[in-house]
């Protein structure tokens, strides 16, 4: 955590805002702030009020690191080419065509031990709001500390693992093998149904043993859930150990946290 002592995180989701700080006199030593939104502004607008209305935001940081929640192309480092990513990603992830348009710029980061390089786009609007307000800013995928994570759990035991995190109406799914990704994808979901089918349809895929491999599913920990949260998620392992003997989920445990599980595990690595 020592590294985040002059930085400020700033969270940004599909359609969520959220700032955090290391701060010895916040419960857990660090300070989170969830921003609500005005659905009548955009995302770059509500970002340029909360610079005047966020106590987080109105302390003098120098140093923000920013994590965006978008589709991500990972790309093996020694073929990644600087050049080539805009390229790449537009082939990757085709434009909706009944979307606005929507000024953005491509950004990507090297992730730590895992062989790859992420390439990802944020709302260039949003991008000029932080850089009037930081003089140092690194950008990270959401999904980078979490994938750190993971690995590091793929060494434990000798079982196959596919790796899921549950958040935002998101499932990313993932699995390692040989040190570097065997497999990454996102999928939209709106219940325990489709986050069954798209998990069940990756182990499929990737010919994993029901009987020897595991799943390793984590839910988003940032608030305690409804009871038909709860039931949803209950619904799902179960479904998912109809099929699969070994279905783990690790976090669960630990109860409501009012960091996202995302965040969390940046600040503890």
């Amino acid at each position: 955590m020592d590294n985040f002592k002059q930085t400020i995180i700033i969270r940004i989701g599909q359609n969520t805002l959220s700032f955090a700080v290391a701060d010895p006199s916040a419960e857990g030593g660090i300070a989170f702030e969830p921003y609500v939104l005005k659905s009548n502004m955009s995302l770059s607008a509500n970002l340029r009020e909360a610079f005047q209305k966020s106590p987080l935001l109105g302390r003098d940081f120098q140093q923000a690191q920013v994590i965006v929640d978008a589709p991500a192309l990972l790309v093996p480092v020694g073929e990644f080419d600087e050049n080539q990513a805009e390229t790449l990603y537009q082939h990757a992830f085709a434009s909706d065509p009944n979307a606005g348009v929507e000024q953005s710029v491509i950004v990507h980061n090297e992730l730590e031990k895992l062989n790859a390089v992420a390439i990802f786009k944020m709302n260039s609007d949003l991008r000029l709001v932080i850089g009037d307000h930081f003089t140092d800013v690194r950008y990270n995928h959401l999904m980078q500390a979490v994938w750190q994570h993971f690995y590091a759990r793929n060494f434990t035991g000798t079982s196959g693992k596919l790796f899921a995190y549950l958040h935002d109406k998101r499932l990313d799914v993932f699995s390692f093998d040989m040190g570097r990704f065997r497999f990454s994808n996102a999928f939209e979901v709106g219940n325990s149904r489709d986050a069954a089918y798209f998990l069940l349809a990756a182990w499929k895929q990737l010919g994993f043993d029901a009987q020897n491999d595991e799943i390793h599913l984590v839910f988003d920990t940032k608030n305690a859930p409804t009871a038909d949260v709860q039931n949803d998620r209950n619904t799902l392992v179960e479904t998912l150990r109809r099929y699969v003997k070994k279905v783990h989920t690790p976090e669960a445990s630990e109860g409501a946290n009012s960091l996202p599980f995302d965040l969390k595990i940046l600040f503890e690595n």
